[in-house]
């Protein structure tokens, strides 16, 4: 039987923006590459669009470092609020 692990889920248009909404791994399964693997998919998933413009996420500050590096985002931060927006162009 198959089982999910872990889920990723993005708001698009297509052509403008991606915006990653959500991202999940069962506790169960943490640790083991499964976050690297998806938000490998993640990234598959939005080159596959040629026309997008941007790519976009908030995430927790001690997570920024992690999603920079796998998808190459920089930030755009509001001090004091403890959330980090972060983006980039398409390649």
């Amino acid at each position: 039987m198959e089982e999910m692990v872990g889920m990723a889920r993005f708001v698009t248009d297509f052509t403008t923006i991606a915006y990653l909404t959500d991202v999940y791994i069962d506790p169960a399964h943490r640790k083991r590459g499964v976050s690297s693997w998806l938000i490998q998919c993640c990234d598959e998933f939005v080159d596959g669009m040629p026309d997008l413009r941007r790519v976009l996420l908030m995430a927790e500050e001690d997570k920024e470092g992690w999603y920079r590096k796998t998808l190459g985002l920089k930030e755009v931060r509001e001090e004091g609020k403890g959330l980090v927006c972060l983006t980039r162009k398409k390649r």
